[in-house]
């Protein structure tokens, strides 16, 4: 449910500070972004 899940994540960083960071992403830098994912690509969903 989108309700309580948008509840659960309020609760969680109600006293937190959010840190927005510019740049790129380390953990997608060796994604190859621009291909279609093979269960894609198998179904024809290009």
């Amino acid at each position: 449910d989108e309700v309580v899940a948008a509840a659960m994540i309020d609760r969680l960083v109600h006293h937190a500070e959010v840190v927005s960071l510019k740049g790129d992403s380390y953990r997608l830098k060796d994604r190859d972004l621009g291909r279609v994912p093979a269960a894609a690509a198998s179904r024809g969903d290009e």
